[in-house]
């Protein structure tokens, strides 16, 4: 067990939505690396990932991390946001757009398993957004594409106080033969 996983154990209030998140960043990790250090998009099929779909964006980078676009938007968050399929990050409002944009580019600037937590408020309610991040390749060269797993929650799960719990790449991950 890793650092990172020690921290998320340790959390007397852990989520079941993070717990699904670690059995997600499991089957990342279990997939072979490509030349870009990330598997590739093609490794994983829909029927694997049929458990954690609706809460599950595909999202492709643009420009090195200048934009990014939803090719997947799914539909729990959908019904509670409304469908970005198709549409880009910086279409979105504030402070919607500037913590996703954050998120995807510390996500592409690392690339590893990255779990994080913002909090947010609304008209009508205050509540946590986990993200999972597990960068990927569509061509095995370059990381242009993210698997982005969301768990909102009107409840913490305290995570150590951290902004972003990274599983790094070199301890994480098994690079391929």
């Amino acid at each position: 067990m890793l650092q990172g996983e020690v921290v998320l154990e340790r959390t007397a209030s852990l989520h079941e939505g993070i717990r699904s998140q670690l059995s997600l960043a499991a089957k990342w990790r279990g997939k072979p690396n490509s030349a870009a250090g990330v598997p590739l998009r093609a490794a994983f099929s829909l029927e694997e990932l049929a458990p954690w779909m609706g809460s599950l964006n595909l999202v492709e980078i643009i420009g090195g991390g200048e934009d990014f676009r939803y090719l997947i938007y799914g539909t729990v968050h959908g019904q509670q946001f409304g469908d970005m399929t198709g549409r880009l990050v910086s279409d979105m409002s504030e402070p919607r757009r500037s913590l996703a944009t954050h998120f995807y580019r510390a996500l592409l600037a690392e690339p590893c398993v990255t779990l994080g937590r913002q909090s947010q408020w609304t008209e009508s309610r205050f509540y946590y957004v986990y993200r999972l991040g597990l960068p990927l390749s569509s061509d095995g060269t370059v990381v242009d594409r993210a698997l982005v797993h969301v768990h909102v929650s009107d409840q913490p799960a305290e995570i150590e106080g951290a902004e972003f719990v990274r599983l790094t790449e070199r301890a994480y991950r098994p690079t391929s033969t």
